[in-house]
């Protein structure tokens, strides 16, 4: 998520890839969506489109066989300013890593802190790494994100928000030579366009959640790629304020 990057798919009618094409009906079953029978009970049956799993979504059989090298784990690996971009549960990190998530669990055990079960190392590597190592700063993020998710999680698709995955706002579009998941944001489609923008982020989130529930593989996939269509805009025709909106909330919450 440092570099977290979705497919035409099931989010997005325009230029679907893999979706509308799939079904002959032209009906989708619940069975084919990343809907749970609760969550189904809030979305009407015509919008499991929106929902679908669609063929070739999944990563491919040859992911599975993938081993990623050290310069996909580590970014400028021998350089001082390293990052790291895969975070595995139960695999090994640098010296300095382990060092630093120790004082970590000493800073949250010595002030009470209460961390849920669900959130494992890799998680709590991925937030130290995004603060700096500061222990009380990744707590601060990492609690600001947890009560995100409880509050806006699962994302159920309002009218005006499928109307903008349909015009292509943000989709997924295949994956590069890692199986990294492309997705591609294009500006043009909010230019001149009156919505609340805090309703619009949510299309961002919803199939940056879609990607990361359906389309990685802990320590092989962790990461996205993502592009801007700026075809055809020049820069003062770019809808600043918007991006910088998407920017922020999404740096907050995918790291």
């Amino acid at each position: 998520k440092s570099s977290r990057t979705m497919s035409k798919t099931s989010v997005s009618k325009r230029g679907a890839k893999y979706a509308v094409n799939s079904f002959a009906d032209g009906k989708v079953k619940l069975k084919d969506t990343c809907l749970t029978s609760e969550m189904s009970t809030r979305v009407e049956e015509s919008d499991y489109i929106y929902y679908k799993v669609s063929e070739g979504v999944r990563p491919p059989r040859d992911a599975l066989f993938f081993v990623p090298n050290e310069d996909d784990i580590i970014l400028n690996k021998d350089d001082a300013s390293w990052q790291r971009l895969i975070f595995p549960e139960d695999g090994e990190y640098r010296e300095f890593e382990e060092k630093q998530l120790e004082e970590l669990e000493d800073y949250i055990e010595e002030n009470n802190i209460m961390i849920p079960n669900s959130v494992g190392k890799s998680m709590l590597m991925r937030f130290h790494q995004a603060n700096h190592y500061k222990a009380k700063k990744t707590v601060e993020d990492l609690l600001a994100h947890l009560e995100w998710r409880r509050t806006n999680l699962p994302i159920y698709l309002t009218t005006d928000q499928k109307k903008f995955l349909d015009e292509g706002l943000f989709y997924i579009h295949g994956r590069d030579k890692n199986f990294r998941p492309l997705n591609i944001f294009d500006p043009r489609v909010i230019i001149g366009k009156t919505a609340d923008r805090d309703e619009v982020i949510m299309i961002v989130h919803f199939v940056l959640q879609f990607i990361i529930d359906n389309m990685m593989i802990p320590g092989k996939i962790e990461n996205w790629v993502s592009l801007m269509d700026l075809s055809n805009l020049s820069i003062n025709e770019l809808p600043k304020k918007w991006l910088n909106s998407f920017i922020k909330s999404c740096q907050s919450n995918y790291k």
